[in-house]
């Protein structure tokens, strides 16, 4: 496919980080024939896991820094987002 009237190169890099590689992905894969290569740094390759494991690390920091949760109110355990708590019923 030729490039546009006035853009340099027919094809581009695209390189994504972290959330970036979901959209990055989203690019490349319906039109590969438009990009020359796709770079992904911290690569999400499973959302869920990743959204659980970056939960639980924001937990046990938010109690090793004497979070308490208000008395009549839920903690954190009892929020944990359903997607989460899904992929911990596996």
């Amino acid at each position: 496919m030729p490039a546009p009237s006035g853009a340099a190169k027919d094809k581009i890099i695209v390189v994504a980080h972290s959330l970036g590689t979901l959209l990055g992905l989203g690019m490349v894969r319906p039109k590969p024939d438009l990009f020359y290569a796709y770079v992904g740094t911290a690569q999400v390759a499973d959302e869920a896991k990743n959204y659980s494991t970056a939960y639980d690390a924001l937990l046990q920091k938010a109690k090793g820094a004497g979070y308490r949760k208000p008395a009549g109110r839920r903690g954190f355990e009892e929020r944990r987002p359903s997607s989460v708590q899904q992929r911990r019923r596996v």
